[in-house]
């Protein structure tokens, strides 16, 4: 599902774990990165790291050492 800047609301949030945000307007992709802080961990990965380590990024999103507190 594509949502626009002004879609995106609480029950957005907590319907979808994950979000891919694009663009070139890095001050509302923050805004937006801080709204979902507020609801639990937020994990921020570059294009640049999950091509250069696909097998890692993979392995990260379906292990449980994602959610873990230390990591």
């Amino acid at each position: 599902m594509i949502v626009k800047h002004f879609q995106f609301n609480g029950d957005l949030l907590n319907k979808n774990n994950f979000f891919l945000l694009y663009g070139n307007n890095e001050g509302l992709k923050n805004e937006i990165i801080d709204n979902l802080k507020k609801n639990g961990k937020v994990f921020k990965y570059d294009e640049k790291e999950i091509l250069d380590n696909e097998n890692e990024f993979i392995d990260n999103m379906l292990s449980k050492s994602l959610f873990d507190e230390k990591k």
